[in-house]
């Protein structure tokens, strides 16, 4: 059974293969409310770490995703 550091390393291998990066982020309380007004989150989600991921996700394909047209 490999080790849970060798799990990481290969869980980061991974994400580096598929183009990806992790990072923490911190979010307003603003910006909370913005991803709501938005219809981005759900108000119920403003805690949920889970809804905020899909909510930050949406944003950022809706606003850098290389195939929007008028880029």
């Amino acid at each position: 059974m490999p080790s849970p550091a060798s799990r990481r390393q290969k869980l980061y291998r991974d994400r580096r293969k598929r183009g990806l990066q992790c990072l923490t982020l911190e979010i307003r309380d603003e910006e909370i409310r913005e991803l709501i007004r938005l219809g981005l989150l759900r108000a119920a989600e403003a805690s949920d770490k889970s809804g905020l991921r899909r909510a930050l996700y949406t944003h950022l394909d809706r606003t850098l995703s290389p195939t929007r047209s008028g880029t």
